[in-house]
């Protein structure tokens, strides 16, 4: 499922559920086509929503794979 469009209050929430009952932001992204900055900014846009911003939450981007042989 890939977006063009800004997401829509129900796709932040089901990014949000689906990362409360324990998806990754990584797997969210792979799951949805999303990048991954897009995920985790949906999540901390909903979390900000719900209960206030947290301070110091930081989300890790995932390493780049790269492939053997370093090419």
């Amino acid at each position: 499922m890939k977006y063009s469009q800004p997401l829509n209050d129900e796709q932040l929430e089901r990014l949000a559920e689906a990362h409360r009952t324990g998806m990754s932001a990584t797997e969210l992204a792979a799951r949805t086509g999303l990048p991954w900055r897009t995920v985790a900014a949906a999540i901390r846009m909903v979390r900000d929503r719900t209960r206030g911003p947290v301070p110091r939450l930081e989300f890790v981007e995932p390493a780049v794979r790269r492939r053997p042989g370093g090419a």
